[in-house]
């Protein structure tokens, strides 16, 4: 009898601790929530795309001086806009026919001594309002050539 008491106990026992275990709140929902919601964010960052202008002879935000063949009678500065690397799609807004040049950081000097970009990676002669697609990496930059105005934006 003693033995059947303690078999009903026990039965008891784990029938109510389940079901207090099952009433119990999750304590995994918060991570659970957070990571939503963290995913909600991300989504919402890659939804928010670049778009910008360049504009000759303006180093806007992206824009940093460049100097080549610096303390010759050839030396010559440009603006070299670093954007972020990525795929994009770019307009001429400007008001003719214009080229657009992207190159890399890297220079070396031609047989004839003079110091250029070691290669160039998109060359492209775009009509006023017409667009190109084009992609750039870092230690690549575009070079605006006058008058240019280009509407930039990342796909």
């Amino acid at each position: 009898m003693v033995v059947y008491c303690y078999l009903g106990i026990v039965l008891l026992s784990a029938i109510f601790g389940s079901n207090e275990e099952e009433n119990k709140p999750a304590t995994e929902t918060p991570s659970v929530v957070e990571t939503t919601e963290n995913e909600v964010v991300e989504e919402t960052k890659q939804e928010e795309k670049l778009v910008f202008e360049l504009v000759a002879g303006e180093q806007g935000e992206y824009g940093t001086p460049m100097t080549f063949n610096k303390g010759t009678d050839g030396e010559v500065t440009i603006i070299a806009y670093h954007i972020p690397a990525g795929e994009y799609t770019v307009t001429n807004i400007g008001t003719h026919m214009d080229q657009f040049n992207i190159y890399s950081d890297e220079t070396h000097k031609t047989e004839e001594g003079w110091e250029e970009p070691a290669e160039s990676f998109f060359v492209k002669l775009i009509d006023v309002n017409a667009s190109e697609s084009f992609t750039i990496e870092d230690g690549q930059y575009i070079k605006v050539v006058e008058p240019g105005k280009w509407k930039i934006e990342q796909k």
